[in-house]
């Protein structure tokens, strides 16, 4: 409402959404703007609101066949970071069942092949980590973050991970063309006027979105 009493809802203007999040705010309006820039102190974050503004242009068209049904009909399991680190796998941590740890090393160990092998677009790659992240909330055991996990099972988290889509706005962006520049610029100019340091320690979104070769900045411009 403010926007719009201030006659800034029109396509000529450049929207910048400094702490995007989880997207939200850039997400109900990339049908009005032609330009947005997204920023966010967390790579998990920028990445995720990336996502669900190139969502709906995510044909998989080089791939060659639905990544959501091949990952949830394809039964495979990885003892790798996840399981090593956040499931009774392979340590005392119940941030995850066994199963669903080794579900969810396969999805990111096959989403990384096939971006290395350059069979998924980066906007694609980033999708499918986002919608990765989003089907990791549904299964894990804690209470909503991940500061702890609880100490009995939940019932959600004893459930098979499914991997599903993420939701966003029906808009399509025909001519949209991410532009990198340098990393977390609005965060930093903010907080160095009042000297604070903010140290995250998400370790298990930041494997998920970033692990080897996702290394891109954490503010893009749409």
């Amino acid at each position: 409402d403010l926007l719009r009493e201030k006659g800034l809802l029109q396509n000529k203007y450049t929207f910048c959404d400094g702490f995007c999040g989880m997207g939200a705010v850039a997400d109900a309006v990339k049908n009005t703007y032609n330009k947005i820039i997204i920023n966010d102190s967390l790579k998990c974050a920028s990445v995720f609101t990336h996502a669900r503004l190139i969502a709906n242009g995510c044909t998989f068209e080089k791939l060659g066949f639905d990544p959501f049904c091949f990952l949830n009909e394809c039964n495979e399991f990885r003892e790798g970071f996840i399981y090593q680190n956040y499931s009774p796998g392979a340590s005392e941590r119940m941030y995850f069942s066994k199963e669903n740890a080794g579900r969810i090393d396969f999805f990111r160990e096959i989403i990384e092949k096939w971006y290395e092998s350059d069979k998924i677009t980066n906007n694609e790659f980033a999708y499918l980590l986002a919608c990765l992240l989003e089907s990791v909330s549904g299964i894990s055991n804690t209470a909503g973050v991940y500061g702890a996990f609880l100490k009995h099972w939940d019932k959600r988290a004893l459930e098979p991970i499914i991997f599903n889509r993420l939701d966003s706005f029906l808009v399509l962006y025909q001519h949209l063309q991410p532009h990198k520049i340098k990393a977390n610029l609005v965060s930093r100019l903010l907080l160095e006027k009042k000297k604070k340091k903010i140290i995250k320690n998400f370790r298990l979104f930041y494997y998920i979105t970033i692990k080897n070769t996702l290394n891109r900045d954490t503010q893009t411009t749409y």
